[in-house]
């Protein structure tokens, strides 16, 4: 169900039985000519598509890529069989001062490993933690009852990507659900926060493009659109932070007469409204993994890039969230820019487009 109507390239290789027609039908081993890596492009993509990247380097027998910034080698990932990675990052790099304009507070780097981590949701009502299946599982049978449930998320959620996998879980689930979402427009207005520019730097990709923050907040955006197309419902209310985002919500369920399932990664709100009886508060924990999927690889990736501006990926090229003339669109769309990859990435992007 999972890869349901996929492009094959948007599906991880190692769980895909290729085969070489060539060498099959000429019954003779078969040098894969046709990947030879013989020139250079630039293009714009987005973070679906960076799998298909990841798997084009793999049909080229590349599967291990040690991953830069500014020059410091931050981790290193080695792709493996059946849809497996390993993510190793430098265990000293929350201790290495890198440039203010690339990351100027190291527990940013926390959120890079929640990006690779598994979810734990504790239920502060009634006291008890589950796995994330057993979440799922727990949260289909509330909005499968009687009563009215809303789902909701705060703004450090918006920028774990936690809405994006839980979405992602009711898409592949068979149980026919329309979640009701709503998002309060106090998240909106902490998560869309204008935390200002980089003025001056020697990189010139980082002039002009938010600071640090601005960048882990814009995590957010591409979330805030993807609960719109789910047609979450926006509580309108001035202002910003937890008790404005808690009044809002009291308000909105007590007019309307329903329940309310909040989703945080602060643990210190989720128990603060822990004792409101129409709000069940849920916090996410992360742990992280032993083994990783390559959609983990994808992600990591990623979101690397965006906060801290760009990566750079051995023989995969530079992958940027920083660059001259990125507009509102390319964040919400989670677009990055791959600098300097295979040219054969342009025609494998621009076929996926075509076909999706």
């Amino acid at each position: 169900m999972k890869y349901l109507n996929f492009p094959l390239y948007l599906i991880p290789f190692s769980i895909q039985k290729l085969y070489e027609l060539k060498s099959t039908l000429l019954n003779k081993k078969y040098k894969r000519e046709l990947y030879k890596i013989d020139g250079k492009t630039n293009i714009k993509i987005n973070r679906k598509e960076i799998l298909s990247v990841i798997n084009h380097y793999y049909l080229k027998d590349i599967y291990i890529f040690n991953i830069y910034v500014d020059n410091i080698e931050f981790a290193k990932i080695t792709l493996q069989n059946n849809n497996l990675a390993n993510i190793e990052i430098n265990k000293d790099i929350k201790d290495i001062n890198l440039k203010d304009y690339i990351l100027d507070n190291n527990s940013y780097i926390n959120n890079i490993i929640y990006s690779i981590s598994k979810m734990n949701f504790y239920i502060v009502d009634e006291d008890r933690e589950l796995s994330e299946e057993e979440f799922f599982k727990y949260l289909i049978n509330k909005l499968k009852s009687k009563d009215t449930y809303y789902i909701t998320f705060d703004t450090n959620a918006l920028i774990n990507h936690v809405p994006r996998k839980l979405i992602e879980y009711f898409e592949n689930s068979r149980e026919r659900i329309t979640p009701n979402f709503l998002i309060s427009r106090c998240v909106i207005n902490e998560i869309t926060e204008d935390f200002g520019k980089i003025k001056y730097c020697k990189d010139q990709d980082y002039i002009n493009q938010p600071k640090p923050k601005g960048r882990l907040f814009k995590l957010g955006h591409s979330q805030l659109t993807l609960l719109q197309q789910k047609n979450a419902v926006v509580i309108e209310h001035e202002g910003k932070f937890d008790n404005s985002i808690r009044d809002s919500l009291i308000k909105y369920l007590r007019d309307k007469n329903g329940k309310l399932i909040f989703i945080s990664s602060d643990k210190d709100f989720c128990y603060n409204l822990s004792g409101y009886p129409e709000i069940e508060t849920v916090y996410v924990k992360f742990n992280r993994n032993k083994k990783y999927s390559w959609e983990d690889v994808r992600d990591f990736l990623y979101i690397s890039s965006i906060i801290l501006g760009k990566i750079r990926v051995k023989y995969m090229g530079t992958i940027k969230s920083v660059w001259r003339g990125k507009d509102i669109n390319d964040w919400k769309n989670e677009r990055v820019y791959l600098e300097n990859t295979d040219k054969h990435i342009k025609n494998i992007i621009n076929c996926l487009r075509k076909i999706n």
